[in-house]
């Protein structure tokens, strides 16, 4: 059973209006205040504002008691279990105020840097797409990162996390695996966390390792951004329930739990022309390494690295050819960006290319996928 059974309380999920639509949105949370900048993010309030036990604060309205802070460079998803405006689990939720949606030619990607500083039981961090039809009870759309504190536990292997998706769809269980994480993964450590929504594929990451990837129950309609953390009741969800986790009536008996972000970015990027190159059927074109480097170029400038000296920097279609030299300077230029994060360099098929190798479609799948991984 997931969380998203109990958004049927969530009444005013659409409510608050948008204000347009946008290609990329980032917030680095670089500048120190007591909410998040109203301009660009909003929240649930009233009604809406429930999950089971928890009701998300209200740091929107002025005046309101409810704080979303930022210091240090990151925003605290935090949640207490004092509620200043009743008895119940006090939890924080943040959306975008505007719009995305993949087309044709575009892929939406979601990216969210979290660092947990507590483990304790029966917490839920959600990284999410959400919009809603004419009822977001029998007719919502939805992706979902679910990191569960429940599935983190010193003990626990492998560690989990739960993934989930639902396309026009009424609220219920979804359709959502609990996979694996990286063997070595520290839950208390920085990791960015990554979805990667197409017209007819959904791809979700961790730390550019790709997690699940699925052609089925992929939306297709506008949805917002979101982030949030809260603490299910056992009949709401019963894997990421924990009694340990209780709500108090008294300030001074409060306990605050609380994730780090400190970057969360949504961008359209182009996709690949021919999307999955079919060995012994697919001719290499040019124009699939002329994206491949526009893709590479993309995310070397986005990690402060110099431009890369390309062999054949200016190729003529119909006159140059792919050759393994090509090759090798998309891996080289890629792995940099790797090294630059702190992530080991990919491994390849035929992982050295010497002149007069044929250049295979796995060549280009695999670079393809390695910088979608990082984008």
């Amino acid at each position: 059973m997931s969380w998203m059974i109990v958004k049927c309380l969530l009444l005013a999920w659409l409510i608050v209006p948008s204000v347009g639509w946008a290609q990329t949105f980032s917030d680095d949370f670089s500048a120190p205040a007591d909410r998040l900048d109203r301009s660009i993010w909003t929240t649930e309030i009233g009604a809406g504002s429930f999950l089971g036990r928890t009701q998300l604060r209200d740091w929107v309205t002025e005046g309101g008691v409810g704080r979303f802070v930022v210091a240090d460079g990151s925003a605290r998803l935090a949640l207490d279990t004092f509620n200043p405006t009743g008895l119940s689990l006090y939890g924080t939720h943040a959306k975008t105020r505007v719009l995305f949606q993949p087309s044709p030619t575009t892929d939406v990607v979601l990216a969210f840097r979290m660092r947990l500083t507590s483990l304790q039981r029966g917490l839920v961090y959600g990284l999410y797409f959400y919009g809603c039809g004419a009822s977001c009870s029998t007719d919502h759309d939805e992706v979902d990162i679910e990191v569960v504190s429940n599935y983190l536990q010193a003990g626990v292997s492998p560690l989990r996390v739960q993934l989930n998706r639902y396309a026009a769809e009424p609220l219920g269980a979804g359709h959502g695996p609990v996979v694996d994480l990286p063997p070595g993964f520290d839950p208390l450590a920085y990791h960015e966390w990554k979805i990667r929504w197409g017209t007819s594929r959904l791809t979700y990451y961790v730390d550019a390792v790709a997690l699940f990837s699925t052609t089925t129950f992929v939306p297709q309609r506008p949805m917002h951004a979101d982030m949030i953390v809260w603490g299910p009741a056992s009949s709401d969800w019963s894997d990421a329930y924990d009694p340990s986790l209780q709500a108090v009536d008294n300030a001074g008996a409060n306990q605050a739990f609380v994730a780090l972000i400190d970057r969360f970015t949504v961008r359209t990027l182009s996709v690949f022309e021919d999307s999955l190159l079919t060995p012994g059927s697919t001719v290499i074109r040019l124009a699939h390494m002329m994206q491949l480097r526009d893709h590479i170029d993309a995310v070397r400038t986005r990690e402060g690295l110099p431009a890369f000296l390309w062999a054949d920097p200016n190729p003529a279609a119909n006159s140059t050819v792919v050759q393994a030299r090509h090759i090798v300077d998309l891996r080289t230029a890629l792995a940099d960006v790797y090294v630059a994060r702190g992530l080991l360099p990919p491994v390849y098929t035929d992982g050295t290319l010497s002149a007069g190798v044929v250049i295979k479609a796995t060549h280009i799948n695999e670079l393809r996928a390695t910088v979608m991984a990082v984008e």
